[in-house]
């Protein structure tokens, strides 16, 4: 029990440092969204915030369950890993959708 609380502490730690990351980046390289606004939802500061906050409340999740031994929180856990997991294999999914559409374009284009 005292490693999967130390484990999901570390993780905690983690998603604090890459939403500190990307608020710096917000912060310091503000000027650069307006460069493309239409793509300012995908930029490096806007994913770091995103990942961040899903990776710690994941961990903060696994961290009190763990700790409480509380079932519900447990089970929240699995649901969001799960789920995290599954968006993550629909967006490598998109990914290599797009990569094969772009090569069949460059292909016909020359």
């Amino acid at each position: 029990m005292m490693t999967i609380e130390l484990i999901d502490f570390l993780f905690q730690l983690c998603g604090c440092g890459i939403l500190g990351v990307g608020i710096w980046l917000r912060l310091s390289y503000a000027g650069y969204a307006q460069l493309l606004p239409r793509y300012s939802m995908i930029s490096a500061d806007s994913l770091c915030i995103a990942v961040g906050v899903i990776v710690f409340i994941v961990a903060f999740f696994g961290c009190c369950g763990s700790w409480f031994q509380s079932r519900c929180m447990l089970i929240t856990v699995s649901w969001l890993v799960s789920g995290t997991a599954r968006c993550e294999a629909g967006a490598n999914t998109l990914q290599s959708k797009v990569i094969v559409q772009k090569s069949l374009f460059f292909k016909s284009s020359y």
